[in-house]
């Protein structure tokens, strides 16, 4: 796309086009200037959606968790969140403690596949 073209530039190569009152160019300019950052938030949201629902072992042991901060084990222990949905809402954890857990979860998952 070409977010810097405006709908009236257009005419010089479409003279077909029709003429739209000034709020709708405005809307069409909107929606093309936009669209980039539209798309990447909507993966954005798939890939949260997909992290919400995403389970935490019943058995996982926090305090054997490598990457988790002292806080985030204790608070992982205490709440016992059932997912990463749920356990990015427990106060006092942070981005990185989310990220190492699910790390961990991955590869406990790999070592009962094995």
């Amino acid at each position: 796309t070409r977010p810097e073209v405006t709908y009236n530039q257009t005419a010089s190569i479409d003279p077909n086009r029709p003429e739209l009152p000034a709020e709708v160019t405005e809307q069409v300019e909107i929606q093309i200037k936009y669209a980039g950052y539209i798309k990447r938030q909507e993966i954005q949201v798939k890939r949260f959606k997909k992290l919400e629902n995403y389970r935490i072992p019943k058995d996982i042991d926090y305090f054997n968790m490598h990457g988790v901060s002292h806080e985030g084990k204790e608070r992982f222990s205490e709440v016992q969140p059932i997912s990463l949905g749920q356990a990015k809402r427990i106060p006092g954890i942070t981005p990185s403690d989310i990220a190492a857990l699910m790390i961990n979860i991955e590869k406990i998952k790999r070592v009962k596949r094995a």
